[in-house]
């Protein structure tokens, strides 16, 4: 279930199991709305992800941290955004015991899908409109990869004109 609250950011969801898993790195970019670079390591499952972004002084950041543990999958992609014109508008994708395929939505375009949907997965859609309400990732990873993946919505970002 999703819950929003005006002028509060909280976790909309989270994807992936989060019970039955010895979970290795916890990682969470709330606030962090200023994507510039998306790196995505994939095979079966998402390995990792990790994300860069756009400072206040308009440098890059540094890469946000990589799992110690996780082992590279055999296919590698970088999703670079038009900053400042494009931004995130929703994330989709597959989860089993770890997320195995993730689909990035911006209001120019669709980078994905990364990895791969196998049977049995269940699929997760969140999708925050025309208006930029994305407000950060968070996560986990184990020692295969991905664990799960959530993202914040900012509600105070939302207008009332069409």
């Amino acid at each position: 279930m999703i819950k929003l609250e005006a002028g509060i950011k909280r976790s909309a969801s989270i994807w992936g199991d989060t019970e039955n898993s010895d979970q290795e790195f916890d990682w969470d970019h709330k606030g962090r709305t200023e994507i510039s670079h998306i790196y995505i390591s994939h095979d079966f499952c998402i390995r990792f992800i990790q994300f860069q972004y756009v400072e206040e002084n308009g440098f890059l950041s540094k890469l946000s941290p990589m799992p110690l543990k996780n082992s590279y999958g055999q296919s590698f992609n970088v999703v670079k955004l038009a900053y400042p014109d494009e931004f995130l508008k929703g994330i989709s994708g597959w989860w089993n015991e770890n997320v195995t395929s993730l689909t990035f939505t911006t209001n120019r375009d669709t980078y994905g899908p990364f990895g791969c949907k196998k049977k049995g997965d269940d699929e997760f859609n969140f999708q925050t409109g025309d208006e930029p309400l994305f407000s950060g990732f968070h996560g986990s990873n184990d020692k295969i990869g991905l664990r799960t993946i959530g993202i914040y919505v900012n509600p105070e970002h939302a207008s009332l004109s069409k």
